[in-house]
Formats: structure tokens, sequence, C-alpha cells
């Protein structure tokens, strides 16, 4: 292949000015005099095609460019114009089409030379291209042929040197081949079967963010929980207290004692621990220092408003620097007790 050249399409209306692409921006890298990229708009929303597009392919092809790419803005279930303007065309996908009956409405099944299922790592990828590959032998009339020969793709264009990919790139050329007799060669080898391997995050785990932020939620949640029924029992208490002084009878005082067990009983055992050792805890976080012991060796932490009002009267200069550290810290020493 001598000289590409790439239109790419975004969806933009006659209000609307300019043809900004991601793709665009990502692509600043190409310098090089053999490859030409433009993004062109729509213009309406009736069509996945720029009304200039014909011209542009024009252009391109006077400047020698042998190799055209158009890209369409995404088509809908009955758009198929980009047939009318090339000589191979390649749907591109998800497996998030929806139901098998879905594929019916979907033209460009019926035009596409090649179709590329991409993102294939994601679950229900291999029933979605099997689906796919019946839906094109049913619209061909293939058949005759077996289903691993429909000219359907797996793809993971995000992992480097995909199989999947590379095999994609070599049906294309092929297919380029035979259709407009030139003669391109490529060493790529292709494979059967796409392995979805070296995926960063496996597919299992892809909302694994989600699930974080559901989990200390869910942690939140429980310690406000457990908050108010450790609240209880204090309150309780004063009330049992105060029942004590004015004489009240004896079943007040074992109906107070009664609930105050049953809020008791609602505790974690975390909880109780927490509440058991509170004064404790309180007193080493009021000290000077903070000492916690790894492996048998102790570590002493020197709080950190501490830290900032010693580097503040070495030189008062850095008071200003750390204005907004220092000053949340000067808050602390309405709550901590003792001197650093």
């Amino acid at each position: 292949m001598g000289k590409p050249a790439i239109f790419e399409h975004i969806l933009r209306t006659c209000v609307e000015s300019g043809a900004l692409l991601g793709e665009r921006i990502r692509m600043n890298a190409i310098h090089s005099p053999r490859v030409y990229m433009r993004s062109l708009a729509t213009r309406h929303s009736r069509s996945e095609l720029s009304p200039a597009i014909r011209d542009a392919i024009s252009v391109v092809k006077a400047a020698g460019f042998d190799l055209v790419i158009v890209e369409t803005s995404g088509i809908g279930q009955g758009d198929a114009a980009i047939t009318e303007v090339c000589d191979v065309s390649m749907y591109v996908m998800t497996s998030e089409f929806g139901a098998p009956t879905q594929l019916e409405k979907i033209d460009m099944i019926d035009y596409a030379d090649l179709i590329a299922i991409n993102k294939f790592e994601r679950k229900g990828s291999e029933d979605a291209k099997r689906q796919v590959q019946k839906q094109y032998q049913r619209s061909h009339q293939l058949f005759d042929r077996d289903l691993s020969e429909m000219p359907v793709y797996g793809t993971i264009a995000s992992q480097f040197n995909d199989p999947g990919t590379n095999t994609l790139f070599v049906a294309l050329v092929d297919t380029i081949n035979r259709k407009t007799g030139t003669n391109w060669k490529t060493n790529l080898k292709t494979v059967a079967n796409v392995e979805k391997h070296n995926v960063i995050i496996p597919n299992e785990r892809r909302y694994y963010l989600r699930e974080i932020a559901e989990t200390v939620r869910s942690y939140h949640r429980r310690a406000e929980q457990q908050v108010e029924v450790a609240r209880r029992p204090f309150q309780i208490e004063g009330a049992i207290e105060a029942a004590k002084e004015r004489d009240e009878a004896e079943d007040v005082i074992r109906a107070l004692e009664t609930l105050k067990a049953d809020y008791e009983a609602k505790l974690t055992p975390e909880s109780k621990r927490i509440l058991a050792t509170w004064e404790e805890t309180k007193a080493k976080y009021a000290a000077k220092t903070f000492v916690t012991k790894v492996r048998d060796k102790e570590i002493i932490t020197e709080p950190l408003f501490c830290f900032f009002r010693q580097i503040c009267s070495i030189n008062p200069d850095n008071l200003f620097i750390m204005n907004g550290m220092y000053s949340t810290c000067i808050h602390l020493f309405h709550y901590i007790e003792g001197e650093c």
C-alpha cells in the first residue's frame, strides 16, 4: 500500500460548527506525507455521510492516494449509504445488539463484505459471533458453506498485536485484492480462534471500580447504623440514672435495662471492641507520638500538626507556603490535649 487517505465522519447538525473527533486528536502523530486524514461533519441527522464525501474521495484519488478509508459516523438499522461510495465495505459492531432477531433489521449485514465484532473480550461475544454468522449465512444464501467460513471476525482492537485484528486485516487485504485487482501482500498470520489473553482487567472483573465504591458505601451505611445503635445504650443509661434518682418503680427500671440490653445485643463484636478500647485509643492518638508494631518492630509516628508547627517555627515564611494545610491543622489543637 502506498498512500492511504482516511475520512472520518462525526454527526453534526447544520447549526453546529466544526468536526472535531477524538480519533483526530489521537492521530496527531501522523506526520508522514504518505498519510492524509480528515474529519468531516454530516451536517444533518438523516445520513451517516457528509454531502462532500464523493468530492473528497475524488480529490485524494487525484492527489495520488491509492487507498481511501471512509468511516461513517455510526449507522442505524436501515443505513447502508456507505456501500454506494466504496468498493469494499466492513461493518464494525459489538456483541450488545440485543436479541438475535434484531440482526434481521441491520441492512449492513446484507451488504458488508466483512463484519468485525469488536471488544470480543466481553462476556457473550462468542455467542454473538455465532448469531451474526448465522444471519450473514441467511442474508447471503450461503447454506452450502460452514459457519466458520462466514467473514465474521472477533477482534480486541485495544489489545496490542491482537490475533483477531490481524486475521481481520489479512481478510481485508484479500478482499481488496479480489474486488479491485490489486496485489497487496501481508506477512501477518491468521488464526482460527481468537484467544482472550493479555487482558489487563479480566471480563469478570470489569466492574471492579463499581464494586469498590459499593463496598465503601456499604461500610459507611453499616457504620452509621452501628453508631445509632451504640448511642442508644448510653441514652438509656442516662434515663435509668434519672429514674433511680426519682425513685421510679422497679418495673420501669427493669424495662429500661432490658431495652438497653437489646440494643447492646445489636452491636457487632467489632463495634463492642472499639467501644471497650475507646479511652485507650483516644489516649494513644492524643500522645505526642503514636507507636505501632510491625513484625516486632516499633514504628513511631509524629502527629501531622506537630510537624507543620515545627516547620513554621524554624522559618516563618513556610507558614505562607503551607498556609492552607497549616490552618487546617490548627483546628486540631482545640480537640487534642497536650503540647508537642
